[in-house]
């Protein structure tokens, strides 16, 4: 999947969530997305891959792409991390929370590809595959980031999940930053 469909449909699934918990703010977006790239580390022409040249290389010489980083195993160490790093730097555990979030419905979205994951690996290598499922960079993969988009656009301008204050960024307007991202983003799948 590409990350911006991942980034959308962790995003749809996550604001009821950050609304109804009272936690809906940017950076609670911000960990939810860095979780929900993160799993991509395993490969270097990825999003998140090019950004971390050297670790991702690294690390898919060592695990391959939907290896390590793709499993419940992955998934833990991320939350160790994620608890680890985040206790001492940021000490808000909110935060972790959405990393961990945005990690799990990667390899959640994920699970609808057509080459799945391997959800127990190293255990066993079999992978769960679902009924019905999409090839990544498909028209299919377009149309669920497209419907994925409308849902985030309808959540933050036809309801009442509003943006809290937030202890770390300061936007008076984010309905109008939201409206800007939606633009772009329709301009990337519209193509």
């Amino acid at each position: 999947m590409k990350h911006t469909t991942h980034l959308l449909i962790s995003t749809a699934v996550a604001i009821p969530i950050m609304a109804n918990t009272g936690t809906l703010t940017v950076t609670s977006m911000l960990a939810l997305s860095l979780g929900a790239l993160a799993p991509d580390i395993d490969e270097p022409e990825s999003y998140i891959g090019r950004r971390t040249r050297g670790v991702s290389d690294l690390i898919k010489l060592l695990f391959g792409h939907r290896g390590l980083t793709h499993t419940l195993v992955g998934l833990f160490f991320g939350m160790f991390l994620a608890l680890l790093l985040g206790t001492y730097f940021i000490k808000d555990h909110t935060l972790i929370y959405y990393f961990i979030l945005g990690y799990f419905l990667h390899l959640l979205e994920d699970s609808f590809s057509k080459s799945s994951i391997m959800w127990l690996y190293p255990f066993t290598e079999k992978t769960i595959h679902f009924p019905f499922y999409y090839v990544t960079g498909s028209f299919t993969e377009a149309i669920i980031g497209f419907v994925a988009m409308g849902i985030v656009y309808l959540q933050l301008t036809k309801t009442d999940y509003a943006f809290i204050s937030d202890p770390y960024i300061n936007f008076n307007n984010l309905t109008q930053l939201f409206d800007v991202l939606f633009n772009r983003l329709s301009r990337i799948f519209i193509r």
